[in-house]
């Protein structure tokens, strides 16, 4: 198996290339829009018969010229290659239109994926915003509270991020706009706290600091809440066009301590989501909301199969695909 790089001006101009030259074995394998507007794509060719049985084999699936599009459109978005399998297998319908390149995406992710929008705003339950720093949880919590008060619902907030300079302030400027109380809490007063806001409060939210997944006492927070609080639910919040693999294995590590959802910021700072498929899949996450803009008077949006396969086709690389 060797790999090549080919570089065009648009994306139908570099795959045009690739079947002239290579043939119509040679796989994507990855893509890149370089500074001056070229698009640059990695293949591989096979040279022999064992390299293309060892590459049947790593693909597992029988595509055609019509899943040849999804599978590049999936590439593009930097899909990893266990997902795109799965994703595939699914696929039992011809794909050669845009339209049914949504319809086989979307039937794809009813399969594989679970959607649970976090829709109720009065619950007594309290949900606590997590995720690695810097990935919008704070923005996310405004948003919800928002949308929240704006249905009349009795919101309370509580921060355990009281250490950063100007988060508490920050944080104290939007509620203060909402008249809804702030108040910072340690570990040791959360549980406390949650029980005697739970009374006057339909929701409760709970702002967090950024936590490292791979650092015990940094997680040893999620394990102390979920122990010490009754009916608090960890929110994994996540950026969209971060590295997927890495994606997968943070989704991972945070399910491992009471995540079941997912909500996913900045996705109108990117144009791949392949992390979100792969934090979701890796992590066995439901994926509950996202945000497109970073006003807070613009609610989480919820999810669902079809908005997810929109989302994978309406950015300017994928649509070039299908031009």
């Amino acid at each position: 198996m060797r790999l090549k790089t080919v570089s065009a001006p648009t994306l139908p101009e570099a795959m045009a290339i690739i079947r002239q030259s290579l043939g119509e074995d040679a796989v994507i394998v990855s893509s890149l829009r370089m500074p001056g507007g070229d698009i640059r794509l990695v293949v591989a060719v096979g040279d022999t018969s064992e390299d293309k049985r060892l590459e049947m084999a790593l693909q597992k699936s029988d595509e055609n010229a019509c899943t040849d599009k999804l599978r590049t459109l999936l590439i593009l978005h930097q899909v990893p290659e266990l997902l795109i399998q799965r994703i595939l297998k699914t696929v039992t319908t011809d794909t050669e239109t845009l339209s049914d390149i949504k319809t086989a995406l979307t039937k794809a992710f009813q399969t594989l994926f679970t959607f649970a929008p976090i829709t109720s705003v009065k619950t007594k339950r309290a949900f606590l915003m997590t995720g690695l720093p810097a990935t919008g949880k704070t923005i996310a919590l405004v948003k919800w509270a928002v949308a929240a008060a704006l249905q009349k619902t009795k919101v309370c907030v509580l921060t355990l991020d009281t250490q950063k300079a100007g988060a508490l302030a920050g944080l104290q400027a939007y509620t203060d706009l909402l008249n809804i109380p702030l108040i910072g809490v340690s570990l040791d007063t959360i549980s406390e706290t949650i029980e005697t806001y739970r009374q006057t409060s339909d929701l409760i939210l709970i702002d967090s600091a950024g936590l490292n997944p791979w650092m015990a006492t940094d997680m040893a927070t999620l394990t102390h809440i979920n122990h010490a609080c009754q009916g608090v639910e960890p929110v994994l919040v996540m950026p969209a066009g971060t590295d997927s693999v890495e994606a997968g294995e943070i989704a991972s590590s945070f399910a491992g301590f009471g995540c079941t959802r997912l909500i996913t910021t900045r996705l109108d700072m990117s144009h791949t989501f392949g992390n979100i498929l792969n934090a979701a899949y890796g992590g066995s996450l439901a994926l509950a909301n996202y945000s497109t803009t970073p006003t807070v008077a613009d609610a989480l949006r919820p999810y669902d199969a079809e908005t997810l396969a929109d989302m994978l086709i309406n950015t300017p690389l994928s649509q070039e695909l299908f031009s």
